[in-house]
């Protein structure tokens, strides 16, 4: 399957620190109320093998690419790829959390310039 149009989305080093300067997250430009709406019916994503199985399927079709690391070296590439998810949820929890949030936020906010 080919890779649609996508945003990049630097990891917010304010927030996570310097660990993860030049880290950032390709997404989708284009996510459907669908993968919205299902993404906010599950529950317990991190306590639930099979909320978590789910979750990973429906980002795996959200993000295009990473560069994310971790303590381990670079993670598993997200396209079409569920178990990177689960390694990141493995890895890193917080940022986990955060692209969760990447996920719903309106495009508009996303490409703005920084206010820094």
């Amino acid at each position: 399957m080919e890779v649609p149009a996508h945003i990049r989305i630097e990891v917010p080093v304010e927030e996570f620190g310097d660990a993860y300067t030049g880290q950032w997250v390709e997404r989708r430009q284009r996510v459907g109320r669908l993968a919205l709406n299902r993404l906010s019916e599950i529950k317990h994503v991190f306590k639930e093998e099979e909320s978590l199985e789910e979750v990973s399927e429906i980002l795996a079709t959200i993000f295009t690419d990473w560069t994310i690391g971790g303590d381990e070296g670079p993670l598993p590439k997200p396209w079409n790829n569920p178990e990177a998810f689960k390694v990141l949820a493995n890895s890193d929890l917080d940022l986990a959390l955060w692209i969760l949030t990447v996920v719903g936020t309106p495009m508009l906010e996303l490409v703005q310039p920084s206010k820094n």
